[in-house]
């Protein structure tokens, strides 16, 4: 019923190294496949941990930051029926005015008549172009707004409508500093605070930017010599409509074409 095989001993020697051959080997390469897998990957990536620390600081930080804004806004809006002002970026220290915040037209007239009396006026103006002057309209004219202050831009929150608003807030460090330099001088001198009690005043509101312009305005003497003129000012809206000529350069040409300069105010 049982049947035997035989096998000699070469047969025996061939089927133990087929069978060595076939298993052993795959079983030890996967695992160095493994372990060379995870070295690669610990090699790759050594700064994971310190990436990780990072991100968990600065999720810390950005929290801290707006619960602290949060609780601000809360306190000055809700506590104090006050209004709240949350910096978002530093404004620039020039812009372009916005639609409707100045008079263009009226500006340049303005400049114009104030640089051709300033013109008339001057002792080298009336010795090369003799009077009366001739001043045509600028061929260039020129408008943007300076702030005299940095300034921030941000949102404001307000116990009132509109509650929210986007809006600009000048940095004065000389009052800031005043603000707290006065408490301090009178605890050092050790007598209260006394003010005089002023009625009926109405401070002037100073303005926290200038209105610059700059253009360039042919003109032409009695005895025909021509030349153009190129002038920077301000313009004056806080007390009377007046634009001041703070430069001006005189711009000729000679018989060659070529053009030199001089400078009539600086």
């Amino acid at each position: 019923m049982f049947s035997r095989v035989k096998f000699t001993s070469k047969t025996s020697l061939c089927g133990i190294r087929s069978l060595h051959n076939f298993t052993q080997p795959k079983s030890i390469s996967q695992a160095q496949l493994i372990k060379s897998i995870e070295t690669s990957i610990k090699q790759n990536h050594p700064r994971q941990p310190f990436l990780k620390s990072l991100v968990q600081i600065t999720s810390i930080i950005v929290v801290s930051a707006l619960s602290t804004i949060g609780v601000y806004s809360a306190y000055q809006v809700a506590y104090k029926k006050d209004k709240a002002f949350i910096p978002l970026w530093i404004n620039s220290h020039k812009r372009s005015p916005k639609p409707g915040e100045i008079d263009l037209k009226q500006i340049q007239e303005l400049a114009e008549d104030q640089l051709l009396e300033r013109l008339s006026l001057d002792e080298q103006i009336k010795q090369t172009f003799k009077l009366p002057l001739i001043q045509e309209s600028c061929s260039e004219f020129d408008v943007w707004i300076e702030e005299k202050y940095p300034s921030l831009k941000g949102l404001q929150i307000s116990p009132y409508s509109p509650f929210f608003k986007i809006t600009n807030k000048p940095i004065k460090v000389k009052k800031i500093f005043d603000q707290i330099l006065e408490p301090v001088g009178g605890a050092l001198s050790g007598e209260p605070d006394f003010k005089i009690p002023v009625y009926n005043q109405h401070p002037n509101k100073e303005k926290s930017y200038d209105i610059v312009f700059l253009g360039k305005v042919p003109i032409r003497g009695k005895n025909g010599t021509t030349a153009e003129v190129v002038f920077k000012g301000i313009f004056d809206f806080e007390h009377v409509k007046h634009a001041k000529i703070l430069k001006a350069h005189l711009i000729e040409k000679d018989k060659d074409g070529k053009l030199s300069r001089k400078i009539l105010w600086e």
